[in-house]
């Protein structure tokens, strides 16, 4: 009698090795030709051309202007949100909070990306005072059956 299953799947194929039998490949952090063409292309030219297309800006060119301030002052991924909220100081604070949230967003005072951002850390605030609260209970209920965790640990000789 065999251990093994006849129902088992069987492998299709070669099995993987690992590596590169054809060879090590590119070395790490080598460029393509590509690229080093065009590097020996603009070698020694680099303050030209960025005055040329300074000079296009100045004149004008909206083109140049974009490209100059895309590498200058590039595009923010978020602005600060003003959104006066009621302080929250504990977790029953936190559903009047994602009340005004809705109420904000509901007047047009909050985009609805804003006021995802918000309700998010909103979200946040709640896990974190749901996450205390269940450490607290657990603590407690350790306390109350006698296997009460202590700072330091036991002695050994």
């Amino acid at each position: 009698m065999s251990l093994t299953s006849n129902n088992a799947p069987k492998p299709r194929g070669r099995p993987f090795q690992p590596g590169n039998k054809f060879g090590k490949g590119r070395p790490a952090g080598s460029r393509n030709k590509a690229t080093l063409a065009l590097e020996a292309l603009i070698e020694g030219q680099g303050e030209e051309v960025v005055t040329t297309v300074i000079n296009a800006a100045k004149n004008g060119d909206i083109a140049a202007a974009k490209a100059l301030l895309d590498r200058l002052v590039p595009p923010r991924k978020s602005a600060p949100v003003s959104a006066p909220l009621s302080p929250i100081a504990g977790p029953a604070d936190l559903e009047g909070a994602l009340l005004e949230v809705f109420n904000m967003l509901a007047d047009g005072n909050l985009t609805p990306d804003e006021a995802a951002q918000l309700t998010g850390i909103i979200a946040n605030h709640a896990k974190l005072h749901e996450a205390i609260n269940l450490e607290t209970r657990l603590l407690e209920l350790e306390r109350q059956i006698g296997i009460a965790k202590t700072d330091t640990p036991p002695a050994t000789d």
